[in-house]
């Protein structure tokens, strides 16, 4: 849906409505009500779609802060994580695109790379790089299997396009011959006009 807008938006030059990504198919009609129920279906499922994703994210928080302290389980401790998010999420939608959402993302990386590096040595060591180590032996040839099939498939869609561009030069050629016999064929008629007339202008004078 956010794709679909910022091209309709930025490339488009419309306005910043799901409806309006419907324009070409639709027409004049999302101006209506059929385009503004376009719109009240799309901000209604991603009400819904947000919520849920924030609600099991606070859930998992809840479960995860149990394991690791005394924190318990429960709807207060989940509103107030929820209320965290909040926070964090309206300091980083005021502030300027280039120092409140570049600073949260840059956190997020920060933080992943560090929960990455404690459970690797903290936790079992041996038995992740085990792990590692069997999972890229067994989608190794796999690995293999898909390159050669995107090789394969690069390979047919650059056939198909030397095949649209000799199609291309074959339309463009035919269509300039079809000029230039149109072109020769106006300067025949145009010099047999002449002939005639220079004939009748003799007969006129004899």
């Amino acid at each position: 849906m956010a794709l679909a807008i910022a091209y309709v938006r930025f490339r488009c030059s419309r306005g910043a409505l799901i409806s309006e990504a419907f324009r070409d198919s639709l027409g004049s009609r999302v101006e209506g009500l059929l385009g503004k129920a376009i719109d009240i279906l799309a901000v209604v499922s991603t009400v819904f779609g947000v919520a849920t994703t924030v609600g099991m994210g606070v859930i998992q928080i809840n479960s995860g802060l149990i394991t690791v302290s005394d924190l318990a389980f429960g709807v207060p401790q989940q509103l107030a994580i929820l209320a965290g998010i909040a926070v964090v999420f309206l300091l980083s939608a005021l502030t300027p695109l280039e120092k409140g959402v570049r600073y949260v993302s840059d956190l997020n990386m920060l933080l992943a790379a560090g929960l990455l590096l404690f459970v690797f040595f903290a936790g079992p060591t041996d038995f992740i790089i085990a792990a590692m180590t069997i999972s890229i032996i067994a989608a190794f040839p796999f690995m293999i299997l898909m390159v050669f099939m995107v090789a394969s498939l690069l390979r047919s869609l650059q056939n198909e396009r030397r095949k649209i561009e000799r199609q291309n030069l074959a339309l463009r050629v035919a269509v300039e011959k079809l000029l230039a016999s149109e072109a020769a064929g106006r300067i025949t008629s145009d010099g047999c006009r002449d002939k005639e007339t220079d004939i009748e202008s003799k007969r006129s004078e004899e």
